[in-house]
């Protein structure tokens, strides 16, 4: 598991989710491993009440593991918006 929080509250969660993918990516990397993720919450920093937090669960697998699979992701929307 990696996490971290933004220094202020002023930041959104998009930069620090950048890091920590970077971050399980070049571990496992230097393992000689690939980074599968079982999980990636976010939350936006609020000025004044919280700082942005990002928290990422994987494995670091072999690439010839046969665990090392690319999970189908569900592309179609939960709500479609409708501008008229």
């Amino acid at each position: 598991m990696v996490s971290k929080r933004s220094a202020t509250g002023f930041q959104s969660a998009v930069g620090i989710k950048a890091d920590i993918l970077r971050e399980a990516n070049g571990f496992c990397a230097d393992q000689g491993l690939v980074m599968q993720m079982i999980s990636l919450q976010t939350k936006d920093g609020v000025p004044g009440e919280s700082y942005a937090t990002a928290e990422l669960v994987f494995r670091a697998l072999k690439p010839d593991d046969p665990d090392n699979v690319r999970l189908d992701v569900d592309t179609v929307p939960d709500a479609v918006i409708e501008v008229r």
